[in-house]
């Protein structure tokens, strides 16, 4: 989207271009400042081939403009999106209803640049205002109220008022480094100018350990700093519709559109009639109507501008109001996409804004309207269309993706909006009788209902608790199969929404799905909704399922319906199908997409027979020394859990599958070595033989003659035939025979994939070290970089097959290797484990005259000799593939569950089996490098979400913590992960706890409810008195009234003040009931029982923290991320053993948590893998290329806010940090920081580390102010979010000593 972002980072990508070399190919005499294309398809050697130019140099002027805007577009851009320019000036902000031309000719707002005729780079874009129309005189007047109500509030409330992450950069450093770098300000000068260097008290250790015990706090007031919102600059009292609206007939006929009152600051009260002409004063008043224009006639075509006549003081306070805008960074004012959990705040004046009041009133009157008809959006469509457009060419799946995301933001704020308003109860149901769990909801076209198991089906798997796991399973497989891509075949857009103590999930609707005669049987055309009782089964469900299903690496399996009858089902029997009556196919309820995790089932074990288990390991031989072994683990007993939904993560599956592909090559190699070496013992004894009864029988002149013989050059006849059988003439020179030459590989395919030759046969050390090499997917330095050879290019579908008597074709260039007719990108070929192996092994296997199929992460080897295809299907079965033939990992995911399966007893063993070692894989293979790494420290996480992120993007489900938690608690060099894990154990079962008490809480009491379980959770006071409520919040409950007359009461009312004083009166239980001591008692018998370590039993938090070690405030912080508390700014005095800390003022929101799925951009991940492999090879300026390329790729599809740009910028400025050019490195280390401040909050741990590489460049640059700040910045939070003791503290304390150096 063209905005002053993507103006400001084109001069970059500038830069970036003319830093290539100047023997780089340019494609044409494209302009300099054209954006170009480059793909990792287009990476050859080292250098980029340009195909198209993607973006064009234009200039916007007119409607006021100073100067030209200078702005590139690209052709799949809308021309809308030229708005977006005019409403980042200060000068053109507040216009709103113009035309866009180009030669004269207008341009279709609504159309893309690419269809624009005459366009052309250095074009001029000519912005001309246009008459207004009702609704554009509507429009104006609210973003002239939006300007204005921006200053009632300062920007730092609004940010954290709007769901909004605010940005803590530019107060941290107190001065911009860039500008201190162009003024040419050093070290020297802050010391001489007698800068303060000192640290705050807050960061500083404690002097003596009674300070260093569990009492000594970080506080929390520093989190937000000392900032004080700028003075708010008014520039006018109040400006609202006119009570005289609408105007009557005989005022329509003369252009009056609408009216509007204004009031300014000294109390004088102004109305304005708006007409298409622009704005002007009419005589009009409180009491009187005269819709005349006014003696002095003021008017103008901008209502800013009529206000600016108006009143004196208003163009210099809206100039001023301006200008303070325009100094904050772009990126600072930008909003993220998606909503950020800010667990504190400070507590924000409630002004008067009449722009907040309506919008709050239209709300409600929506509300009441149950939606105007004609008016809901269509979100199934919506998705649909966008999921449909084409992907032939990068800048095609841009345009793709970015509808997609947009929809999906879009999507996710209504339906958080929405479950907030259904739970409390501001939504009408479908279905108002039935019980609360049941309640139905539509709301925005858009279908809410609760996380609880509505129609008792999954009584059998755990009732309410199944359905609350099976949601967020269900969004996890939905993430896996909207990834695969397939077409044909939809899945339904999903959102869950976490909000007072309820799970509500909402769904777009499915056309047909809603409709009251047709019943949910009906509706079902493949699967079962009865947990296997009843199975439908749809032929052409099973088509389309066949490429999912394979992707998915999912089995083909028989289960038996309702009449004992086998089916066939690619998926679960518990995915449903379902064919909407808009002719579309699609999938719900995919929670048991996966296979299920029988490390915490009650079920069998299957035990391994002795072929398999004599089976190489799957680990490397090399790296045995380094690995933990399960043997060596201590004992721990897996929990059993309320519900049996335990399903494994697609990433298990992913590392699982590329094991066992290793290993499938290692055996296979083995094989192949072994039935080649006994082959060539066998023929060369047979030659030998024959040789020496020929020479026997023959005499001295025979002999001499076959010599003559073989040193004569060859005939035709006999080069044909080399070539058909693989022979050279070298070859023939050694006296090999020619079976033997024809089935030896060759030494560089076991060098790459160890496949062995026949001089290597006999080595079997070295041999087992290539093949290990392989096995581990680790790539020597021999096979890192892709050979230009053509001989090792693999197979490209369509081409003729191996081992035909057809000459070979032209080799494809190295940029574009292929595989089975998919494009490997160069970048994953370096960097991928997984991609790396199947493109050297494809290689390798077309020197040796196999065929080599891939599947995603998984691949099998075919021959034309049957001796070698016999090994190879060894090979695949003693690797425990699911097929006979070939390798290929396949998982049932119904072998367990509660559909009858109609496979034989050795194929359902098989696949129980396969099933069992990808769980044991876990504890095997997961855990123990997951555990080697944290002991080597590559990985050290700061809090238990950052521990979160990195289990769930191993494979490891979070019911593994106490598993991790018993392996680490006796090792003391892991002391800060025991601490930790056991930190983050407590805070899920403080929030399983706190779920049920705010399930019962009415929104009226809610406040007191959380801070008096805070209290109980948190505080040191002996005393369970509960915090004083405040009245509003009692009149239904405990003070007695006098009773009034019912006579005039009628039964709706009554029923409301039941419920109100039920309500109260449940809250009022749970105040009196729960203590700190039985709520300790609970949270730890849920963590216990849900994680299987014992945790000691605590009665209060200062046990528990004398115990572990953590603080008080970590857990806080936990707590409240985790249900969505948001509580006041200020010190807590959690020590204070007379006063509770909390009150019910300090809680000053719950908010929703939503999860949610959203959509990747792939070519740009490939991009900046690639990018990544350049700067390791030291070719700086062309891995800058790549990477400012997917950072234009990732403003046009996310926008300014994402986290995956801001992981861009950081992988710039250390490229430009390695380039020696600090002030670049700065630079993009600035928008880093401010892009994870934003888009992921201030005291995440991405956030830290993003304050410490910006510290590190300072300090680098001279700034070493500033970079002690930053350090001071990255330890205070450090403590808050674990404490002293964690290794980071010891980097940030080496920082602060060499900058005092």
């Amino acid at each position: 989207m063209p905005s002053a972002v993507s103006a400001e980072n084109s001069s970059a990508a500038e830069a970036a271009n003319e830093q290539k070399s100047d023997g780089e190919p340019t494609g044409g005499e494209e302009a300099p400042s054209e954006r170009i294309e480059i793909t990792a398809e287009q990476i050859d050697g080292g250098k980029f081939y340009v195909l198209e130019p993607v973006g064009l140099s234009v200039s916007v002027i007119g409607l006021g403009l100073t100067e030209p805007v200078r702005l590139l577009i690209g052709p799949h851009e809308g021309v809308h999106e030229v708005r977006q320019i005019v409403y980042d000036r200060p000068e053109t902000c507040f216009k709103t209803c113009f035309s866009i031309h180009l030669d004269g000719q207008r341009l279709d707002e609504f159309s893309e640049f690419a269809s624009v005729t005459g366009l052309k780079n250095g074009s001029t874009l000519k912005l001309i205002e246009e008459p207004y129309t009702l609704r554009d005189g509507k429009v104006h007047v609210r973003r002239v109220r939006e300007l204005l109500s921006s200053s009632m509030v300062g920007s730092f409330g609004l940010a954290y008022g709007a769901g909004q992450s605010p940005s803590l950069l530019s107060i941290i450093m107190q001065a911009d480094p860039e500008e201190r770098l162009a003024s040419r300000s050093v070290s020297k000068t802050e010391k001489e100018s007698g800068i303060n260097f000192m640290p705050p008290d807050y960061v500083l250790p404690p002097e003596n350990d009674q300070e260093a015990s569990a009492m000594h706090e970080p506080p929390l007031t520093p989190l937000l700093l000392n900032h004080q919102d700028p003075k708010a600059i008014q520039c006018i009292e109040d400006i609202t519709y006119s009570s005289w609206n609408p105007p009557p007939g005989s005022r329509k006929l003369k252009g009056d559109l609408f009216y509007v009152d204004v009031v300014t600051l000294d109390g004088k009260k102004y109305c304005i009639t708006a007409s298409p002409a622009g704005f002007y004063v009419n005589r009009s008043d409180d009491s009187q109507f005269n819709p005349n224009p006014a003696k002095d006639p003021c008017k103008d075509y901008t209502l800013i501008g009529l206000l600016s006549q108006l009143i004196p003081s208003f163009r210099k306070n809206f100039a001023l109001l301006t200008k303070s805008c325009v100094r904050e960074n772009v990126i600072e004012q930008c909003p993220s996409p998606f909503t950020v959990n800010v667990w504190v705040a400070r507590r924000q004046q409630h002004v008067k804004d009449s722009l907040r009041a309506d919008d709050a009133v239209n709300l409600w009157s929506l509300i009441q309207s149950d939606e105007l008809s004609g008016q809901a959006r269509e979100w199934n469509e919506e998705i649909i269309q966008a999921r449909e457009m084409q992907q032939t060419s990068l800048s095609k799946r841009i345009v793709r993706l970015r509808a997609m995301f947009k929809w999906t933001v879009e999507f996710v704020a209504t339906t958080a909006k929405g479950s907030c308003l259904a739970v409390d109860g501001n939504i009408y149901p479908l279905n108002p009788t039935d019980e609360d769990k049941n309640l139905l909801y539509l709301w925005n076209n858009v279908f809410f209902s609760y996380g609880k198991d509505s129609n008792n089906i999954y009584q059998e798997l755990g009732g309410d608790r199944a359905a609350h796991v099976n949601t967020a399973n269900d969004l996890k497989g939905i993430d896996a199969f909207n990834k695969i891509d397939v077409t044909g075949i939809y899945t339904v857009g999903t959102v869950i929404v976490d909000y007072r103590g309820r799970r509500v999930v909402a769904q777009n609707v499915i056309p047909g799905l809603l409709r009251r005669s047709q019943s949910q049987e009906g509706l079902i055309k493949h699967g079962s909704a009865d947990l296997g009782k009843t199975v439908s089964y749809c032929r052409e469900f099973g088509k389309l399922l066949e490429e999912p299903a394979e992707k998915l690496r999912l089995k083909k399996h028989k289960v038996l319906n309702e009449k004992d009858e086998a089916v066939d089902m690619h998926l679960s029997a518990d995915c449903k199908g379902i064919h909407g009556t808009d002719g579309r196919y699609y999938l719900i309820d995919l929670w048991h997409l996966f296979p299920p995790d029988v490390n915490f089932l009650d079920v069998p074990r299957i035990t391994k027979c002795p072929v398999e288990e004599s089976v190489p390991n799957s680990s490397d031989e090399d790296d045995k020394d380094d690995k933990l072994e399960e043997k060596e683990f201590p004992p721990f007993t897996f929990p059993r859990h309320k519900h049996r939904v335990h399903v494994l993560r697609p990433e298990l599956i992913s590392n699982f599958v590329r094991v066992r592909y290793f290993r499938y090559l290692k055996i296979a190699a083995l094989q192949m070595a072994e039935s080649q070496k006994v082959s060539h013992e066998s023929k060369q004894s047979n030659a030998d033989h024959v040789a020496d009864e020929e020479s026997d029988k023959a005499g001295p002149s025979n002999c001499n003659k076959e010599l003559q013989e073989d040193a004569s050059p060859p005939s035709v006849e006999d080069e044909k035939a080399s070539v058909e059988t693989g022979e050279t003439h070298s070859s023939k020179e050694l006296g090999e025979p020619a079976a033997a030459r024809e089935e030896a590989p060759s030494v560089e395919a076991a060098h790459d994939n160890g496949f062995v030759t026949d001089e290597q046969a006999d080595d079997t050390s070295k041999t087992e070290s290539v093949l290990e090499t392989c096995h581990s997917g680790q790539h020597s330095p021999d096979c890192s970089e892709p050979s230009s050879d053509s001989s090792t290019l693999p197979e490209v579908e369509g081409e003729e097959k191996i081992g035909r008597d057809v000459p070979e074709k032209e080799p494809l260039p190295p940029e574009q290797e292929k595989v089975n007719g998919e494009v490997v990108d160069f970048a994953s070929d370096l960097l991928s484990e997984s991609g790396g192996g199947e493109v050297n092994c494809a290689k390798e296997a077309k020197k040796k005259k196999f065929k080599f199929v891939t599947a995603s992460e998984q691949g099998t080897l075919h021959s034309n000799d049957p001796q070698t295809e016999e090994a190879l299907q060894a090979a695949a079965k003693l690797a425990g593939s699911s097929s006979e033939n070939e390798f290929s990992i396949l998982f049932n995911p119904d072998v367990y569950g509660t559909a009858r399966t109609a496979d034989s007893e050795e194929v359902t063993m098989a696949d129980r089996l396969l099933v069992q070692e990808a769980a044991d894989h876990i504890l095997q293979d997961v855990i123990p490098k997951l555990i080697k790494g944290m002991e080597s420290y590559t990985f050290v996480p700061t809090d238990g979400i950052a521990l979160s992120i990195l289990m769930q993007s191993r494979g490891i489900n979070m019911r593994y913590l106490g598993k991790i938690t018993s392996i680490v608690a006796a090792n003391r060099q892991l002391a800060h992960i025991f601490q930790i894990c056991v930190l983050e154990m407590i805070a899920r079962g403080v929030k399983h706890v706190f779920r049920r008490y705010l399930h019962e809480a009415s929104l009226q009491t809610t406040g007191s409810v959380v801070a008096h379980l805070l209290n109980c959770l948190l505080g040191s006071c002996d005393s369970s008195q509960s915090p004083v409520m405040a009245d509003e919040q009692l009149y239904g409950s405990s003070k007695p009234k006098k009773k009034k007359s019912r006579k005039r009461g009628s039964g709706k009312p009554q029923q409301h003040n039941d419920k109100i004083s039920s309500g109260a009166g449940v809250s009022g239980t749970v105040l009196n009931a729960v203590t700190r001591a039985s709520l300790w008692q609970e949270v730890i018998d849920d963590a216990c029982s849900y994680f299987g370590y014992p945790i000691d039993q605590c009665s209060n938090c200062q046990a528990a923290v004398d115990r572990y070690g953590f603080r008080r405030m970590s857990l806080l912080r936990l707590v409240c991320k985790k249900l969505g508390f948001q509580i006041l700014l200020r010190d807590y005095d959690l020590a204070n053993k007379k006063q509770p800390p909390f009150t019910d003022d300090d809680i000053l929101d719950v908010v929703p948590i939503v999860k949610h799925v959203c959509p990747t951009a792939g070519d740009t991940s490939a991009l900046c893998e690639g990018a990544q492999a350049r700067m390791h090879a030291g070719q700086y300026a062309e891995a800058l290329g790549i990477l400012f390329e997917a950072m234009n790729i990732y403003q046009q599809v996310y926008g300014a806010i994402h986290e995956d740009l801001a992981s861009v910028f950081r992988m710039l400025a250390r490229i430009h940090f390695l380039m020696d050019d600090l002030p670049q490195a700065i630079s993009f280390q600035k928008k880093a920081a401010i892009v994870f401040e934003r888009a992921l909050g201030v005291d995440h741990p991405d956030t830290i580390v993003a304050y410490v590489h910006l510290g590190l460049y300072c300090h680098s640059a001279g700034q070493i102010s500033i970079a002690l700040r930053l350090m001071y910045r990255a330890r205070y939070l450090t403590l808050l979010l674990y404490g002293e003791g964690h290794p980071d503290l010891a980097t940030f304390d080496v920082w602060y000593c060499l900058a005092w150096s």
